[in-house]
């Protein structure tokens, strides 16, 4: 994973109501259809080890830090 042998810090984000914006089958953007909304997490650092194994925790934590409360 390039973040981790870089010491990059990584976020998770998640962008909910764009297909509002963009419906499928859409090429243009409509205006006031609905809002946009963008959420993200704390920065993390990837730790060492097994890339299967971080990529599933990388998931958890993902789902974890962006569910909707």
């Amino acid at each position: 994973m390039l973040a981790r042998k870089t010491g990059a810090r990584v976020i998770a984000a998640r962008v909910d109501g764009t297909q509002y914006v963009v419906p499928p089958g859409i090429e243009k953007f409509q205006k006031g259809k609905g809002p946009v909304t963008v959420k993200w997490s704390e920065p993390i650092t990837i730790p060492e080890g097994d890339e299967q194994e971080i990529a599933q925790a990388m998931e958890a934590w993902a789902i974890e830090q962006l569910s909707p409360r």
